[in-house]
């Protein structure tokens, strides 16, 4: 009896030991799967590319109606389009855009300046083209709308100076029209274009990225 008593009590002990065995390593496993879960999010948290931006941008500009901006599809809608055209409105969509990479913060992170052309979605002949920063800010990449805006005040500040106003530059809607603006190329923080109005002058800029200095040469 003593015997099976003593058996009883080892068997009892190694049972309780293998269940606090599995106490331990369970949480372990929930942390581990934690970590899967907290890698998983900050992927979740990268940059979105250059695609994903430039359509949150063309949805700004829907939601703000600047260029009574409308998405593909909708301008492609000849019937849709013409009721917006007699209601005054002109809707436009972007019909080619091209960029030049950089790396603005010296992160190994692709920075963009975007050139795009709209065109007009009732078979006119009206047009326009904007400009565009993304840049990235600890480590992710954004609409830099700030930068976007310091290049565009200076340009207007320079054609309203010389030249006084223009079609190709000027207010809509609080939003900053800068026809014809675009840039080639960025050197060493130097960002290099050209410009044209509607008064029949063109010419070609630089602007600094990190001073912002805008400069105009080989004005004609």
């Amino acid at each position: 009896m003593k015997t099976l008593l003593l058996i009883l009590s080892i068997l009892s002990l190694y049972s309780c030991s293998g269940n606090t065995q599995n106490s331990i390593n369970n949480p372990q496993e929930e942390a581990n799967s934690s970590d899967i879960n907290s890698n998983n999010t900050d992927i979740a948290k990268k940059s979105k590319s250059f695609d994903e931006l430039f359509a949150l941008w063309e949805q700004k500009l829907i939601d703000n109606q600047i260029f009574d901006y409308v998405t593909e599809s909708d301008c492609e809608n000849n019937d849709m389009m013409m009721e917006l055209y007699e209601k005054d409105k002109y809707p436009m969509h972007t019909a080619s855009k091209s960029f030049v990479e950089f790396d603005y913060n010296n992160d190994g992170i692709k920075d963009y300046v975007v050139n795009y052309t709209l065109m007009n979605c009732v078979r006119g002949n009206g047009w326009s083209s904007d400009i565009l920063f993304m840049t990235s800010k600890d480590g992710q990449l954004d609409i830099d709308e700030n930068l976007t805006n310091i290049l565009k005040q200076k340009y207007y500040d320079y054609v309203s100076t010389n030249y006084g106003e223009d079609m190709y530059v000027y207010y809509d809607k609080k939003f900053l029209v800068v026809k014809t603006l675009e840039i080639n190329r960025v050197i060493d923080d130097e960002c290099l274009g050209t410009f044209s109005i509607s008064q029949g002058i063109t010419g070609h800029f630089s602007f600094n990225l990190k001073d912002n200095d805008f400069k105009v040469y080989n004005v004609e």
